[in-house]
């Protein structure tokens, strides 16, 4: 990537409530991917067989945005209420050269002290968006062994003359809103502690959605074999049910699918996440050094995902979700947290942290939880344990810090339906307990 950036930005006026500020800028950026797998990759000489196409992409974007911070109250300026609020809008406006131009999108924030510092209120509004990755638009056909279930003979198998993924050139950029509103406490009254708390609501629209065992299960819903006019079956041309037309070949002598093509992203999906951060921090000074206890926690409320409009939205919360899923490989924890012990005196520091991710379910039948004979199983808590010491060297005034993740080595809960490896990678470390030591030297 290449980029370049100019920016201005200060004080304009001086207000009664503060200083009205502002900044506006503009950016370039040229992004390009060059991806080359080796001839065998190609070729599909490597067991699984599957076959990786390479790709070179490149697109050029241009951004301009300015943002307005406007003090109301505050300073010379207070009422009953407000000793200080402040307001911020900003604008940006994006254009690549392969997928278009963003439109323009907002974002507004305030922040509200009622009655003086010790009590802090702020919340925001912005939309977003996520421009679609070269795979998701340029990928040359491709072929993946991947397993599915047929819900047309109840049985579990990789289709014999594979699965066919593509780009999509016609991809949009992903759109989302986002929603915040929080707080913040640090009374006098109690030295060094503070506290927060945070709720968000994220809602997204467009994004790419791609999954061969998605297309099965809306073929088998349309008549399967059964209907000539199936808008996934293997004769079928794109329409609005299906953008990307013929996908699914039947064998009627032996009662298999034999091949899912065009298996591609569309700009159909919708997710709605949101959820509560809590935070806590207590700092104490002793005559034995600085001690902070502090712990941090996140609790989904929601996260669910609609596929394609009618389809019907996913609860994806408190679950685990394997092979064949949208989102598969993956779990949701409704509950994350950590909490850390920090002690510095002198040249020396020192903490212990504690780690924890709350038990999920999963479907070791992999069929999505939605199936008759879907066997749900609960997967344990995860916890570990952080310890780590340092040292201030003097003379060179170096950090020598010792430490150990997963100190007690606690191995991954068991995750039956996890693709290869039986244990879940995205909230877990296969690796146990790791041992290492940093040298650290700043000029």
């Amino acid at each position: 990537m290449l980029s370049w950036d100019a920016k201005v930005n200060g004080d304009i006026y001086k207000l009664p409530g503060g200083n009205l500020a502002g900044s506006v800028g503009t950016e370039y950026r040229r992004e390009s991917t060059d991806y080359e797998p080796d001839y065998a990759l190609q070729q599909g000489l490597i067991g699984p067989y599957n076959v990786s196409q390479q790709l070179h992409a490149v697109r050029d974007s241009m951004a301009g945005f300015g943002e307005l911070l406007v003090p109301i109250t505050g300073n010379d300026f207070k009422v009953p209420g407000f000793n200080s609020f402040s307001a911020s809008a900003a604008l940006r406006y994006e254009d690549y050269s392969d997928v278009g131009d963003t439109g323009v999108k907002p974002r507004v924030s305030f922040k509200w002290q009622p009655i003086n510092e010790e009590w802090t209120i702020r919340g925001s509004w912005a939309q977003g968006f996520i421009a679609p990755g070269f795979f998701d638009l340029y990928q040359d056909p491709s072929q993946d062994f991947v397993e599915i279930y047929d819900p047309s003979n109840k049985s579990r198998y990789q289709p014999e003359n594979a699965v066919l993924t593509i780009g999509n050139p016609a991809l949009e950029p992903t759109k989302s809103e986002t929603w915040m509103i929080g707080t913040t406490v640090e009374p006098k009254f109690l030295k060094g502690f503070s506290a927060n708390f945070d709720y968000y609501r994220i809602q997204q629209d467009g994004i790419p959605f791609e999954s061969a065992q998605y297309i099965v299960n809306q073929w088998y819903n349309a008549g399967g074999y059964g209907n000539p006019a199936n808008p996934y079956g293997g004769n079928a041309t794109p329409s609005g049910a299906n953008p990307l037309g013929s996908q699914v070949d039947y064998d009627t002598s032996t009662g298999l699918i034999t091949q899912i093509r065009n298996v591609g992203p569309v700009n159909t999906g919708a997710r709605l996440t949101d959820g509560i951060d809590f935070g806590m921090s207590q700092k104490l000074e002793t005559s034995f050094g600085t001690w902070i206890l502090s712990g941090q926690a996140t609790r989904i409320l929601t996260f669910s995902q609609e596929n394609f409009p009618g389809a019907g939205s996913v609860d994806y919360l408190g679950k685990f979700w394997g092979p064949g899923a949208v989102l598969d490989n993956t779990s949701f924890p409704e509950w994350r947290a950590n909490v850390t012990l920090e002690w510095d005196w002198k040249r020396f520091k020192a903490c212990v942290a504690w780690n924890y991710v709350n038990g999920y379910e999963e479907d070791t039948t992999q069929q999505d939880f939605a199936a008759e004979d879907s066997n749900i199983r609960s997967i344990e808590a995860y916890n570990t344990f952080d310890v780590r010491v340092g040292y201030k060297i003097p003379w060179v005034e170096a950090d020598l810090m010792i430490g150990a993740n997963n100190v007690f080595d606690e191995a991954p809960p068991v995750v039956l339906s996890s693709f290869e490896n039986n244990y879940d990678r995205r909230v877990a470390d296969l690796r146990g307990r790791m041992l290492w030591v940093s040298l650290t030297k700043e000029f």
